[in-house]
């Protein structure tokens, strides 16, 4: 309402109706761009035009209908009203469905945001108001600005906060890779579409080089889809065969352990694959092979990314301790990393004695659910890290681990820490 008093006072005489309308609805459209922006890391390019039809169909035919059908009890009256209303909602949807019809941009910093809202509301003003080629300047910069990445040579990663599974984001100075999806959250929901999507937007990654499944776990694949739906992704590596259920779940009483992924299709993830993005290398340790029949949490895909530095990362999905110990064997001293994400959510299952002082990182990840049934990480678990001084970092209580090297070091955050609210009891 501010914007629309604004765009109407101040002019030497009123504009025509149609004018006034179309200006009203452009300065709306600017006004917002900055909010949408910090909100959902983008905005609408056909809003000027769905608010054209809709308003006028709205205010002129459906609500009024609706009102008369208050004094007029007839059926018809509604009906009418209900057929408007779905024409209308099929228009929206067709011009939605245009591939500009939204624009997308990774999410500024504060001063940026609150710079890009004083040049719209500057912009907004009549003409021959003072600063508006300086406000044109600072939008200009606003579109233009984009995240810092990696220096060559170094990587940062990110275990995603997702709950109880398990979703990692690895970037290089040119490239991008996602580590498992996360889980299912219910039958229409998924971790793919409500963390790790929405994370690559507002951090400008619009394509992925490569997605990389451990193993076919729910937890651990099923937010592929909506990743593969939303995100380009140049190649999918499959460290499993998905499994059905022995018995399908009973109605009303759906959960993650019952549900039917598709199969995950792409290159199989067997040990000896490796490629190097901007010096940074990327190995695939293990399984060895994929049997064809599913063996559990130790086929899971074990991969180590290598700064030119020498910092390294060993990301282990849910393997087991017959997998680990398997991994010492062929290894040895070289399975040592600076960090390494603790093999199943820091299950009992996992993290055996041999491999965690082989391993020997500066820096160890739990990535669990706040809360969740299974205990992880277990107290077990927790105690076979410390002893090796590894420094702890857990998504159920920081939320997410945020991982960078520099320089052949390595530094380690978790989100809570790094932007304390008074609900995170920070």
């Amino acid at each position: 309402m501010a914007v629309i008093l604004q765009t109407l006072n101040g002019r030497v005489r009123p504009g025509r109706g149609w004018q006034s309308a179309v200006r009203i609805q452009l300065a709306i459209t600017l006004a917002l761009v900055p909010i949408s922006v910090a909100l959902f890391q983008g905005f609408s390019l056909a809003s000027p035009l769905g608010n054209a039809l809709a308003i006028p169909m709205v205010e002129f035919a459906i609500t009024p209908l609706a009102l008369l059908a208050m004094i007029i009890p007839a059926g018809w009256v509604l009906e009418l009203a209900h057929t408007l209303t779905v024409w209308m909602m099929a228009a929206l949807e067709w011009l939605s469905g245009f591939p500009l019809a939204l624009y997308e941009h990774p999410l500024p910093p504060p001063w940026l945001l609150a710079a890009a809202t004083a040049a719209v509301s500057l912009l907004i003003l009549p003409r021959g108001t003072p600063g508006r080629f300086a406000a044109l300047a600072t939008l200009s910069g606003f579109f233009l600005w984009q995240p810092e990445r990696p220096q060559p040579g170094d990587f940062r990663v990110a275990v995603l906060d997702v709950g109880q599974g398990l979703a990692v984001h690895v970037q290089t100075a040119r490239h991008d890779l996602l580590y498992d999806s996360g889980p299912f959250f219910g039958e229409t929901s998924d971790a793919g579409e409500r963390v790790v999507v929405p994370y690559l937007r507002a951090i400008g990654v619009e394509r992925l080089d490569a997605a990389l499944i451990s193993h076919d776990d729910s937890d651990h694949a099923g937010g592929l889809e909506s990743v593969l739906a939303r995100v380009r992704v140049g190649e999918v590596f499959a460290g499993g065969e998905t499994a059905e259920p022995e018995e399908p779940p009973k109605p009303g009483a759906w959960n993650a352990r019952d549900a039917r992924l598709a199969p995950v299709r792409g290159t199989p993830c067997v040990a000896g694959l490796n490629w190097r993005w901007d010096s940074v290398d990327f190995t695939v340790l293990a399984p060895a092979r994929l049997s064809g029949k599913r063996r559990g949490n130790d086929e899971s895909c074990v991969l180590r990314v290598s700064a030119a530095g020498g910092a390294s990362l060993l990301l282990t999905g849910d393997l087991g301790q017959a997998g680990e110990t398997g991994l010492v064997q062929q290894y040895g001293p070289a399975l040592k990393s600076t960090a390494v994400l603790a093999g199943h959510h820091g299950s009992r299952s996992s993290s055996s004695l041999t491999f965690v002082e082989t391993v020997y990182p500066e820096i160890v990840v739990f990535s669990s659910g706040y809360r969740n049934r299974y205990g992880h990480p277990h107290p077990q678990v927790l105690a076979r890290w410390a002893r090796a001084v590894a420094r702890p970092f857990r998504t159920d209580s920081g939320g997410t681990v945020l991982l960078e090297t520099e320089g052949g070091r390595m530094k380690a955050n978790s989100w809570r820490d790094a932007h304390p609210r008074y609900w995170y009891g920070r």
